[in-house]
């Protein structure tokens, strides 16, 4: 979805200005939904059974398609070529069995064999994949676009924001329940600070792009990021002031930093490959 998504914005705003400027709203719809994923899902899992925050969301989707079946423009390739499907199998197993092979070591640890069978699995899954996508006329996913030194750097960039960002997320997620005794919704609240910072940077990252470039938002987005993982890193997360402005530092950079390699990506890549891009 959220590559489609991506494609449309790049085939709908022509203009760099106001596709830099779409992006940033898209950032901070994503932002918001972070935000308000954990507050929800904390009043639900306190009052009704854990299966109502997967079921909540159903009357959402059933609105957006009946929505998006009129509203959103058409946007594709006009020469998509097959797909392959032994791509589509090497990349999930690829996927799944080097996330199996992780959890499994965090959970028996590293006496277990089958942890690293799922990983070798997982990585020869991968390194087939990739393999394929290079000799394929049609393929799954566009390697060549790697070539293009903005494009392979934002990317970068881009793998560095989501996993400090989401990473922040899901491991105090677990501190404030885990370690600390606190409910999934007092958990919610605790995680605010960052989620609306997130928000924030991603609505300021267009105005810092305008005037200072895509460079200085990706660079100076990543550095304010790493210095509030550095700050989380050093202080006691016990709800104090401190705690606070480090997680907000960690959103605000890393908001304006997803959003300006979004930007980036999109910029770099021809309108006929917004899709592979995204």
């Amino acid at each position: 979805l959220m590559p489609s998504t991506l494609s449309l914005i790049r085939n709908t705003f022509l203009d760099s200005r106001e596709r830099t400027f779409a992006i940033s709203i898209w950032s901070a719809v994503a932002a918001a939904g972070g935000g308000l994923g954990p507050l929800i899902g904390g009043v639900l899992l306190e009052h009704f059974w854990w299966g109502s925050v997967f079921l909540v969301n159903v009357p959402i989707v059933l609105v957006i398609i009946g929505i998006g079946s009129w509203s959103l423009r058409e946007s594709k390739n006009p020469n998509p070529g097959p797909i392959d499907i032994p791509s589509v199998v090497l990349s999930m197993v690829g996927v799944l069995a080097t996330i199996a092979g992780i959890k499994d070591i965090a959970i028996h640890g590293f006496d277990d064999p089958w942890p690293f069978a799922y990983l070798v699995i997982g990585l020869a899954a991968g390194y087939i994949f990739v393999r394929r996508q290079l000799v394929l006329e049609s393929p799954l996913i566009d390697m060549d676009l790697f070539k293009i030194p903005a494009f392979s750097g934002a990317v970068g960039a881009d793998l560095i924001s989501v996993f400090g960002l989401m990473g922040v997320y899901f491991f105090l997620a677990q501190q404030f329940q885990l370690a600390q005794g606190e409910s999934p919704l007092q958990s919610g609240f605790q995680l605010l600070p960052a989620e609306v910072a997130a928000l924030a940077g991603a609505l300021l990252a267009a105005r810092v792009i305008r005037r200072l470039g895509r460079r200085v938002a990706i660079v100076g987005g990543i550095g304010l990021g790493a210095f509030g993982l550095l700050s989380l890193g050093a202080i006691h997360l016990d709800g104090n002031l401190l705690v606070i402005l480090a997680m907000m530092c960690v959103g605000l950079g890393f908001g304006c930093s997803l959003t300006a390699t979004a930007d980036a990506i999109l910029a770099a890549a021809p309108p006929e490959r917004a899709g592979a891009a995204g």
